[in-house]
């Protein structure tokens, strides 16, 4: 990959994380029934409106917007194309009945035109490459514009609604049909402990999920507590591996005591993010996605 696509930038946990969970999504949506038309009531929950929201608020202002941006989407979503003027759009959309951003709106925060363009550039190469899975690159490209910033506000909403329109033209039509970004800019659930892979592995739950009926699963949270970095590798050590034993685990682990990481397994568990199942030396650690 070039300059901004660099997979240097992820550890190999996380990149495997995400390959294993684009994946799952391809198994499960060869199951799926096609996509015949935007579903309204999903639109309205993607772009964030509710019932339980000030109508004055900032969060209504910013909804109201999203919804106007995505019914254009819609019109005519092959028209969508990555570039400054886009994305420059929709930030300007999303924030349009915002006074609060009436500076700010449609702006980058510095003179960032060269970087972005050269940014999307790469990301529509690697998007046309016959190499490259179309899920694990908009997982990549959301990630890093994140990581780029390149509003004062507002960027986690814009990574989300386009890399919305990026599946929805690169054999994703099925998001239109899934509250995949009103679980991925739900309030109450903070960043995925691992960023590269929550796109994936929420939309592969919500493709689990016959109801939809969940806002985000807490598998994909980093939940209101810390993990140190030797959970956080444990955690994703499971999910790509389990069915595990201790045993097994350990040798992940050399350097560390078994007594410790009986200790983690115990947090974890009661976390609730890990599961087992057995008993004594026959016990396995695993994970559950549904």
């Amino acid at each position: 990959m070039d300059m901004h696509f660099n997979l240097k930038s992820f550890s190999s946990e996380s990149i495997h994380a995400c390959v294993a969970a684009c994946g799952l999504v391809d198994a499960l949506y060869k199951n799926t029934s096609g996509v015949s038309s935007v579903n309204p009531k999903i639109l309205e929950q993607n772009a964030g409106q509710s019932k339980t929201l000030n109508p004055d608020s900032r969060d209504a202002m910013i909804a109201r917007g999203t919804l106007e941006w995505l019914q254009d989407f819609h019109k005519n979503p092959q028209s969508f194309s990555l570039s400054n003027t886009s994305v420059r759009t929709l930030h300007r959309k999303i924030l349009k009945y915002s006074s609060r951003d009436d500076g700010t709106r449609g702006n980058y925060r510095t003179n960032l035109d060269a970087v972005m363009k050269s940014f999307f550039e790469e990301t529509k190469n690697e998007l046309i490459r016959h190499d490259r899975h179309p899920l694990f690159v908009i997982s990549i490209f959301r990630a890093l514009f994140i990581d780029l910033m390149p509003f004062i506000t507002g960027n986690v909403l814009c990574a989300n609604y386009l890399a919305y329109g990026l599946l929805f033209n690169n054999n994703y039509p099925i998001v239109s049909q899934l509250p995949l970004i009103a679980s991925l800019n739900n309030p109450d659930s903070p960043v995925s402990y691992d960023p590269l892979a929550v796109l994936p592995k929420a939309l592969s739950i919500l493709l689990n999920d016959p109801d939809q009926n969940l806002s985000i699963h807490p598998s994909l949270l980093s939940p209101k507590l810390y993990l140190n970095p030797r959970r956080k590798s444990l955690l994703n050590y499971i999910s790509k591996n389990a069915p595990l034993k201790i045993s097994d685990i350990m040798l992940f682990f050399p350097n560390e005591s078994r007594n410790t990481i009986k200790k983690d397994l115990l947090f974890l568990k009661n976390k609730e993010l890990v599961f087992a199942k057995g008993n004594g030396r026959g016990v396995i650690y695993f994970i559950k996605h549904d």
